[in-house]
């Protein structure tokens, strides 16, 4: 592939994050301007010093190592790796409304946009189909089989009331414990017919730790509001499509985000809960997060004791610490407006 060539993908990939509202961050040596372009999914410290760090990159080509800084507090440590996530452990959950209003060209573009993120994700990712009328289906649970994905979502009619709420917790119920989790929510109505409320859906979107894309699909009956909320409370993306053409190419980008995600390994020297970003060339910083590391050791005062020692304090592998790894609820904002991550997630292998 020629120079010329791989620039037009480059700048195809990112005009397509653009067009699900991803901020862009000039490249500037140095400058660690904040992107949603860069999102720290999950954290595991169990292996401490070493920390592992979920974490998508949203980018057309793999990148390297080097790319990739982790600012702890006050200090920036270089990437030990970046490994991108095996395409085994992702799972995508399409969650598409098929409510009377979708019917015709609102559903057809859909079922566009779903097939084109179907075509856009490796052949082992494992994705699921759930629609949601006046009541919720899994039309497809989480496979590999194309074949099956795509006659799902090329079944699907539009009928009905707008069950969203109740079609998001399905969906929700659909990943596996170990899985690099995506829900991919589509609606262009308010809800009407859900038996869970809209403060019982973002509860469970608090304890979701995996990414969330939701898709409005704009229209008189659309709910923008409550659309937002559900992305708010899952700390995910909300991404506006004016018509149903435009909704290929919103799912296109979401496809590159989901499968841009890598285990970057630090080297940590920090103590107790520190604030972490991370910031890849190109694509600028993520947002902060509160990690809890262990606490530091406590001195003893020198009575009849021996003196303390003056050797580092070391953490035995694996160990961390007395307190618990995590003491807060899964998205606690704290300080720099961080964002605490709850334990488990797609780091459990």
């Amino acid at each position: 592939v020629n120079s010329s060539a791989a620039s037009d993908v480059y700048k195809r990939q990112l005009l397509v994050l653009l067009g699900i509202a991803l901020l862009l961050v000039p490249a500037l040596a140095g400058a660690q301007e904040q992107s949603d372009l860069v999102r720290i999914q999950d954290v595991d410290a169990s292996g401490f010093p070493t920390v592992r760090l979920l974490v998508t990159a949203a980018s057309a080509g793999t990148l390297a190592a080097e790319a990739f800084t982790v600012q702890e507090g006050e200090v920036e440590y270089p990437a030990d790796s970046a490994e991108p996530i095996d395409a085994q452990t992702i799972e995508a959950v399409l969650i598409i409304d098929t409510s009377g209003s979708m019917q015709g060209a609102p559903l057809a573009g859909a079922k566009e946009a779903a097939l084109a993120f179907v075509a856009e994700l490796p052949p082992a990712a494992q994705i699921a189909v759930v629609g949601f009328w006046s009541t919720v289906s899994v039309e497809q649970e989480l496979t590999t089989d194309r074949d099956l994905v795509n006659a799902a979502i090329v079944g699907l009619a539009a009928v009905g009331e707008t069950a969203l709420y109740d079609g998001v917790v399905l969906g929700l119920e659909q990943f596996t414990p170990c899985g690099a989790d995506n829900l991919v929510v589509l609606s262009d109505g308010a809800d009407t017919a859900s038996e869970v409320s809209l403060a019982d859906v973002e509860a469970a979107l608090g304890a979701f730790e995996g990414s969330t894309f939701v898709v409005e699909l704009q229209g008189a009956e659309s709910d923008p509001e409550a659309l937002q909320a559900l992305a708010d409370a899952g700390d995910g993306i909300l991404a506006a499509a004016q018509d149903p053409e435009a909704l290929q190419q919103i799912y296109e980008g979401i496809a590159v985000a989901v499968t841009s995600q890598y285990v970057v390994t630090y080297t940590s020297a920090g103590a107790g809960p520190q604030p972490v970003s991370v910031f890849v060339d190109v694509l600028g910083a993520s947002e902060s997060i509160l990690i809890g590391l262990p606490a530091a050791p406590t001195s003893t005062p020198a009575t009849t004791e021996p003196p303390p020692s003056t050797a580092p304090a070391t953490v035995p592998e694996g160990s961390t610490g007395d307190e618990p790894f995590f003491f807060g609820g899964p998205w606690l904002a704290i300080g720099l407006l961080a964002v605490f991550i709850g334990v488990g997630g797609v780091l459990c292998f």
